[in-house]
């Protein structure tokens, strides 16, 4: 039995297939399975979208800064690759998905809308 080809279809519906097959299991940012390592998440990192937007990190709190401005803070707790922040802003909590943690880089996904946020290590406050 012969399947039908739809002419100029038959390559983007090949194309699409192979994109869908290879995609399987990747994911963007940190291997999946791996735990950040909690020692590189406190210091102060910039935003690589916004040079004025600045967080800087302790053992168990989050600063927000907007220029030289505290914009936010909160309460953190790190699980596997999930920065859980309870703040003054948001009593109910919002949940961060780390996807790079390095000595260089902070990447983190927030949940709420999807917005992916890159900061680079950088001075405090």
């Amino acid at each position: 039995m012969r399947l039908p080809v739809f002419g100029f279809l038959y390559p983007a519906r090949f194309a699409l297939m192979v994109l869908a097959v290879f995609s399987i299991g990747r994911t963007y940012g940190q291997p999946s399975g791996l735990v950040p390592d909690p020692r590189l998440l406190p210091g102060c990192c910039i935003s690589e979208e916004d040079h004025q937007y600045r967080l800087c990190i302790t053992d168990s709190l989050v600063l927000s800064l907007y220029g030289n401005e505290a914009v936010d803070s909160g309460i953190y707790l790190l699980r596997h690759d999930t920065l859980l922040v309870r703040n003054g802003s948001r009593p109910e909590g919002s949940a961060y998905y780390l996807l790079n943690l390095s000595r260089k880089y902070l990447t983190y996904m927030w949940s709420d809308n999807g917005h992916i946020f890159v900061f680079r290590r950088g001075r405090g406050p």
